[in-house]
Protein backbone atom coordinates (compact mmCIF):
# COMPACT_ATOMS: atom_id res chain seq x y z
CA UNK A 1 0.00 0.00 0.00
CA UNK A 2 2.64 2.51 1.04
CA UNK A 3 4.94 1.60 -1.82
CA UNK A 4 2.48 3.31 -4.15
CA UNK A 5 3.10 6.64 -2.42
CA UNK A 6 5.91 8.85 -3.75
CA UNK A 7 6.68 10.14 -0.26
CA UNK A 8 7.41 6.62 0.97
CA UNK A 9 10.38 6.42 -1.39
CA UNK A 10 11.60 9.80 -0.08
CA UNK A 11 11.31 8.64 3.53
CA UNK A 12 13.34 5.51 2.77
CA UNK A 13 15.98 7.61 0.99
CA UNK A 14 16.19 10.16 3.83
CA UNK A 15 16.38 7.43 6.46
CA UNK A 16 19.05 5.57 4.53
CA UNK A 17 21.09 8.77 4.06
CA UNK A 18 20.91 9.84 7.71
CA UNK A 19 22.11 6.42 8.92
CA UNK A 20 25.17 6.35 6.63
CA UNK A 21 28.06 4.61 8.37
CA UNK A 22 25.90 2.37 10.55
CA UNK A 23 25.68 -1.39 10.19
CA UNK A 24 23.21 -2.45 7.46
CA UNK A 25 20.94 -4.14 10.01
CA UNK A 26 20.82 -0.95 12.12
CA UNK A 27 20.01 1.06 9.00
CA UNK A 28 17.15 -1.28 8.14
CA UNK A 29 15.78 -1.03 11.69
CA UNK A 30 15.97 2.79 11.58
CA UNK A 31 14.33 2.86 8.16
CA UNK A 32 11.48 0.59 9.26
CA UNK A 33 10.93 2.80 12.33
CA UNK A 34 10.74 5.93 10.14
CA UNK A 35 8.27 4.26 7.77
CA UNK A 36 6.19 3.05 10.73
CA UNK A 37 5.97 6.57 12.21
CA UNK A 38 4.98 8.05 8.85
CA UNK A 39 2.49 5.25 8.18
CA UNK A 40 0.82 5.61 11.55
CA UNK A 41 0.09 9.26 10.85
CA UNK A 42 -0.79 8.56 7.23
CA UNK A 43 -3.35 5.88 8.06
CA UNK A 44 -4.86 7.79 10.95
CA UNK A 45 -6.70 10.27 8.77
CA UNK A 46 -8.21 8.09 6.04
CA UNK A 47 -11.74 9.06 7.04
CA UNK A 48 -10.88 12.77 7.10
CA UNK A 49 -9.39 12.62 3.60
CA UNK A 50 -12.28 10.52 2.28
CA UNK A 51 -14.85 12.93 3.76
CA UNK A 52 -12.94 15.90 2.33
CA UNK A 53 -13.05 14.32 -1.14
CA UNK A 54 -16.78 13.64 -0.83
CA UNK A 55 -17.46 17.24 0.20
CA UNK A 56 -15.34 18.53 -2.68
CA UNK A 57 -17.22 16.28 -5.12
CA UNK A 58 -20.54 17.55 -3.78
CA UNK A 59 -19.47 21.16 -4.31
CA UNK A 60 -18.19 20.39 -7.83
CA UNK A 61 -21.30 18.46 -8.87
CA UNK A 62 -23.17 21.60 -9.92
CA UNK A 63 -20.33 22.89 -12.11
CA UNK A 64 -20.61 22.15 -15.80
CA UNK A 65 -17.66 24.12 -17.14
CA UNK A 66 -14.53 22.36 -18.41
CA UNK A 67 -12.40 23.21 -15.38
CA UNK A 68 -15.12 22.07 -13.00
CA UNK A 69 -15.54 18.75 -14.83
CA UNK A 70 -11.77 18.18 -14.90
CA UNK A 71 -11.50 18.96 -11.18
CA UNK A 72 -14.46 16.65 -10.43
CA UNK A 73 -12.75 13.83 -12.34
CA UNK A 74 -9.44 14.42 -10.50
CA UNK A 75 -11.10 14.42 -7.06
CA UNK A 76 -13.17 11.36 -7.97
CA UNK A 77 -9.98 9.45 -8.89
CA UNK A 78 -8.39 10.59 -5.64
CA UNK A 79 -11.42 9.31 -3.71
CA UNK A 80 -11.25 5.93 -5.45
CA UNK A 81 -7.54 5.65 -4.63
CA UNK A 82 -8.22 6.53 -0.99
CA UNK A 83 -11.00 3.95 -0.75
CA UNK A 84 -8.74 1.27 -2.26
CA UNK A 85 -5.94 2.21 0.15
CA UNK A 86 -8.34 2.06 3.08
CA UNK A 87 -9.51 -1.37 1.94
CA UNK A 88 -5.91 -2.62 1.66
CA UNK A 89 -5.07 -1.13 5.05
CA UNK A 90 -7.87 -2.99 6.82
CA UNK A 91 -7.15 -6.17 4.87
CA UNK A 92 -3.51 -6.02 6.01
CA UNK A 93 -4.55 -5.26 9.58
CA UNK A 94 -6.86 -8.27 9.62
CA UNK A 95 -4.07 -10.47 8.29
CA UNK A 96 -1.63 -9.07 10.87
CA UNK A 97 -4.19 -9.67 13.62
CA UNK A 98 -4.55 -13.28 12.52
CA UNK A 99 -0.79 -13.77 12.00
CA UNK A 100 0.05 -12.60 15.52
CA UNK A 101 -2.33 -15.22 16.85
CA UNK A 102 -4.95 -12.75 18.04
CA UNK A 103 -7.63 -14.92 16.50
CA UNK A 104 -9.42 -16.39 19.52
CA UNK A 105 -10.30 -19.64 17.76
CA UNK A 106 -6.66 -20.26 16.90
CA UNK A 107 -5.57 -19.41 20.45
CA UNK A 108 -8.14 -21.79 21.90
CA UNK A 109 -7.10 -24.59 19.54
CA UNK A 110 -3.39 -24.20 20.22
CA UNK A 111 -3.89 -23.90 23.97
CA UNK A 112 -6.01 -27.04 24.08
CA UNK A 113 -3.37 -29.38 22.64
CA UNK A 114 -0.08 -30.57 24.00
CA UNK A 115 2.30 -31.01 21.06
CA UNK A 116 2.79 -30.78 17.32
CA UNK A 117 2.33 -34.55 17.14
CA UNK A 118 -1.09 -34.11 18.65
CA UNK A 119 -1.92 -31.44 16.04
CA UNK A 120 -0.83 -33.87 13.33
CA UNK A 121 -2.98 -36.60 14.81
CA UNK A 122 -5.99 -34.31 14.98
CA UNK A 123 -5.48 -33.29 11.35
CA UNK A 124 -5.07 -36.87 10.14
CA UNK A 125 -8.21 -37.94 12.02
CA UNK A 126 -10.18 -35.02 10.61
CA UNK A 127 -9.21 -35.66 6.98
CA UNK A 128 -9.63 -39.41 7.34
CA UNK A 129 -13.19 -38.79 8.53
CA UNK A 130 -13.91 -36.27 5.76
CA UNK A 131 -12.60 -38.46 2.96
CA UNK A 132 -13.79 -41.87 4.14
CA UNK A 133 -17.07 -43.08 2.72
CA UNK A 134 -19.75 -43.87 5.23
CA UNK A 135 -21.35 -47.26 5.26
CA UNK A 136 -24.71 -46.89 3.72
CA UNK A 137 -27.02 -47.87 0.92
CA UNK A 138 -25.47 -46.76 -2.36
CA UNK A 139 -27.77 -48.70 -4.68
CA UNK A 140 -30.05 -45.69 -5.20
CA UNK A 141 -27.10 -43.54 -6.22
CA UNK A 142 -25.58 -46.22 -8.42
CA UNK A 143 -28.94 -46.84 -10.11
CA UNK A 144 -28.94 -43.20 -11.31
CA UNK A 145 -25.61 -43.61 -13.08
CA UNK A 146 -25.25 -44.76 -16.63
CA UNK A 147 -22.94 -47.67 -17.19
CA UNK A 148 -20.18 -46.86 -19.66
CA UNK A 149 -17.78 -49.68 -18.89
CA UNK A 150 -19.18 -53.11 -19.57
CA UNK A 151 -18.38 -55.91 -17.11
CA UNK A 152 -16.17 -57.66 -19.70
CA UNK A 153 -14.24 -54.40 -20.31
CA UNK A 154 -13.89 -53.93 -16.59
CA UNK A 155 -12.45 -57.44 -16.27
CA UNK A 156 -9.59 -56.56 -18.60
CA UNK A 157 -7.00 -54.58 -16.76
CA UNK A 158 -5.64 -51.36 -18.21
CA UNK A 159 -2.28 -52.40 -16.86
CA UNK A 160 -2.43 -55.67 -18.82
CA UNK A 161 -3.59 -54.19 -22.13
CA UNK A 162 -2.23 -50.62 -21.98
CA UNK A 163 -5.50 -49.38 -23.52
CA UNK A 164 -8.41 -47.59 -21.95
CA UNK A 165 -11.87 -49.06 -22.49
CA UNK A 166 -13.97 -47.42 -25.21
CA UNK A 167 -15.68 -44.22 -23.98
CA UNK A 168 -13.54 -44.19 -20.81
CA UNK A 169 -13.07 -40.43 -20.98
CA UNK A 170 -16.75 -39.66 -21.45
CA UNK A 171 -18.44 -38.30 -18.40
CA UNK A 172 -22.00 -37.60 -17.53
CA UNK A 173 -23.01 -35.41 -14.64
CA UNK A 174 -26.52 -36.12 -13.44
Amino acid sequence: MWLGEDICKEIVQQSWDKTMGLDVLDRIVACSRDIWVWGRNYNKDFLKRIDACKLKLESLRARTDGDGCAEYERVEKELLILLEQQHLYWKQRAKEHWWRGDDQNTKFFHNSIESEEEIGGIMVDYFREVFTAEDGEMNEVIACMRQYVKPEENARSFIDTGQLPARANESLIV
